[in-house]
């Protein structure tokens, strides 16, 4: 047998197969699909807790900070807070602290750069 002999006769092989295996694919599809959907919720469950967790400690520490100000919190529309909570939820793992700065203070202070206006908002 020459190579184009295998190559058709794997051709072959193969589309016999998936013709035959179409009307079961179809039923093994329509069985185990709610069941992955179901798995899938209950590993997001977890951690959609844990984001909204973080969300209400992002509130807390934006209460607390207004009221150490003496700031009346003002009504905020969902479409800027969401994306604000969202995004910090994010970032913050609860383990941060804003007591140290995250980057040393830099070298030359006239060349503002992104990571030096991050050092000066968090120190």
């Amino acid at each position: 047998m020459t190579d184009d002999d295998i190559k058709l006769a794997s051709e072959l092989a193969k589309a016999a197969t998936d013709s035959a295996l179409e009307p079961i694919k179809e039923q093994v599809t329509n069985l185990f699909s709610p069941l992955t959907k179901e798995v899938g919720l209950l590993f997001a469950l977890p951690a959609q807790l844990l984001r909204f967790k973080a969300k209400v400690i992002i509130a807390e520490k934006a209460m607390k900070f207004l009221n150490e100000r003496g700031v009346k919190p003002q009504q905020v529309p969902i479409k800027l807070l969401s994306p604000v909570l969202e995004y910090g939820c994010l970032e913050d793992d609860g383990k941060s602290s804003r007591s140290q700065p995250p980057l040393p203070p830099p070298a030359v202070p006239r060349q503002l750069s992104l990571p030096i206006i991050y050092w000066r908002l968090h120190s």
